[in-house]
């Protein structure tokens, strides 16, 4: 598929653009989106975060100093970059990732950069330091106390916000801001609810798995994309569910298609035929993922009780 190609292609420029005017090893780069889902094209912009191994340093200057090499060295080989005023193109540290998870203080942005660092990510720089932050995140919200039979319930509960999230945002940016409407509700029914998916069967996989082998089981599925990640848990059943997203790509990948979308809005949507059949497509696809998990996880499952109640 050329989306991949193209994605792989790209960044292996930019991580060997940053390798070459980066030495510090104290943090890594980490990608998001449509180039961690191996989905980007030309005009697509690249969300990442800096993400340091313990603290933030003291001096602000030299943290700022390091956003702009990055910035410069992005910009070489990617058209957009995330919004100043977003969740990402942020500076962050492992510590402040993971102290009041479900707190008070554990706000949208942060959850979502912390969530999004485990399902949908991809390191543009330094690997060692990813993989240690990662891990680390994990054990965060797989305790070792937790019993085999049962589900690790906060980090499906942040799978869950984060989803919530989402749509919540596509709504505020899309009706009270100025983001297009089109494009943005068709990939919401489309990938951000395959990422969802894919995170809740990863959860739902570690029942009946010891505290390590939870984590273990979460590692090995969190490092693979969403549409991986699915075929690697239901197989040859997830045939129709990928065959029906892939479509979906093919449609949103010409550019002519996604300049279409950005243009409609909800009171053209019913009359622009583009739209209409994603639209169809979207109901389909949605029926494939609850027949997928209907069929694998049966009634008496602990991920059925823990979704519902």
């Amino acid at each position: 598929m050329p989306y991949i190609e193209f994605t792989r292609r790209k960044l292996k420029e930019i991580t060997a653009s940053l390798e070459s005017v980066l030495t510090e090893k104290t943090f890594c780069i980490v990608g998001h989106g449509s180039y961690a889902r191996e989905e980007a094209c030309e005009d697509s912009d690249i969300d990442f975060q800096i993400i340091y191994s313990s603290k933030l340093p003291d001096d602000k200057d030299e943290v700022e100093e390091i956003q702009k090499i990055i910035i410069n060295e992005l910009q070489k080989h990617v058209s957009n970059l995330p919004s100043q005023e977003g969740a990402f193109n942020s500076v962050t540290c492992l510590n402040d990732m993971i102290i009041n998870i479900g707190g008070e203080h554990d706000l949208n942005g942060k959850m979502t950069r912390r969530m999004l660092l485990l399902l949908e990510s991809v390191c543009l720089y330094n690997s060692d330091c990813y993989e240690f932050i990662n891990t680390a995140v994990i054990e965060s919200y797989a305790s070792l106390l937790i019993e085999d039979t049962h589900l690790t319930l906060l980090l499906l509960n942040d799978i869950i916000r984060l989803y919530r999230t989402i749509c919540v945002d596509f709504n505020y940016k899309t009706i009270e801001g100025d983001k297009p409407w089109g494009i943005r509700k068709v990939k919401l029914v489309f990938s951000r609810k395959l990422l969802y998916f894919s995170g809740v069967a990863s959860v739902a996989e570690t029942v009946n798995l010891s505290a390590w082998e939870k984590r273990k089981k979460i590692a090995e599925l969190f490092k693979l994309k969403p549409t991986d990640r699915i075929e690697s848990i239901f197989g040859e059943q997830s045939k129709s569910v990928l065959t029906s997203y892939k479509k979906f790509m093919d449609i949103i990948i010409v550019a002519e298609n996604r300049q279409e979308l950005k243009e409609v809005t909800p009171d053209t949507s019913t009359h622009t035929q583009l739209y209409i059949e994603l639209k169809k497509q979207g109901r389909v696809f949605t029926d494939d993922l609850i027949a997928l998990f209907r069929n694998r996880y049966e009634e008496a499952h602990e991920i059925r009780r823990m979704i519902l109640m």
